[in-house]
């Protein structure tokens, strides 16, 4: 390969790269409802203990461990409940 060929395919190489980049800066981020402990914990402003211990007490969760998730708007109910 000569420098002119891979200077060109390198060139449509970063137009390519920045062509999906600006597509991802277009496309609306897909937040989910379910939220692991930590990212709850930012969300209600407490400690990631506190929510495990929301879940112990009944709020609103499935799995266990590291798998644990927490549905934000079935959390946030359950939370204005008590």
């Amino acid at each position: 390969m000569n420098a002119a060929l891979v200077k060109a395919e390198l060139a449509a190489l970063i137009e390519r790269a920045q062509e999906l980049m600006n597509k991802l800066d277009q496309e609306p981020e897909v937040q989910s409802p379910w939220m692991r402990t930590s990212e709850y914990a930012k969300h209600a402003r407490v400690c990631s203990e506190t929510v495990r211990a929301w879940c112990r007490q009944g709020m609103p969760s499935v799995g266990k461990g590291k798998l644990l998730r927490i549905h934000r708007e079935q959390a946030d109910a359950w939370r204005a409940e008590r």
